[in-house]
């Protein structure tokens, strides 16, 4: 599937401009942390720039878009401000938290061509350790 095809399917809608700047077929799947199994979501782009003006758009609604993928144990209402920059494992982040102060979702690119989306630190941590010894193609 495409990330299109992908996102249709699962009735995900990111604002067009995100969308069209998606390349090749994602990667979707699962990844073993503390909190339990979480989703990792892997999207080439073509833009580094519109990509991630695309996701700051997104932010506004991201956790509801992406809910049918996230871990149903976490509570996504969210605390008293938004997504914030954060720096994890040498990454420039945006990190949300739930009231709790818990991560419920993050998002990066990596090598200003591969979008990250996930649910925890420890699942970004762990990506980006593994992407900085096999850099994705």
């Amino acid at each position: 599937l495409t990330t299109r095809e992908l996102f249709s399917l699962l009735q995900i809608a990111p604002p067009p401009p995100l969308l069209a700047g998606f390349r090749d077929t994602p990667t979707l799947g699962t990844l073993r942390t503390a909190q339990g199994i979480e989703t990792v979501l892997i999207i080439t782009i073509r833009s580094f720039s519109e990509s991630l003006a695309g996701m700051l758009e997104w932010e506004r609604n991201l956790p509801q878009a992406l809910n049918a993928l996230l871990a149903p144990a976490i509570s996504l209402e969210r605390g008293a401000g938004g997504f914030e920059d954060v720096v994890i494992a040498n990454h420039d982040v945006r990190l949300l938290k739930n009231a709790a102060g818990t991560p419920v979702l993050a998002h990066t690119i990596f090598n200003q061509k591969t979008l990250i989306v996930v649910q925890s630190t420890e699942a970004l941590e762990t990506i980006l350790r593994q992407f900085s010894f096999f850099p994705p193609s």
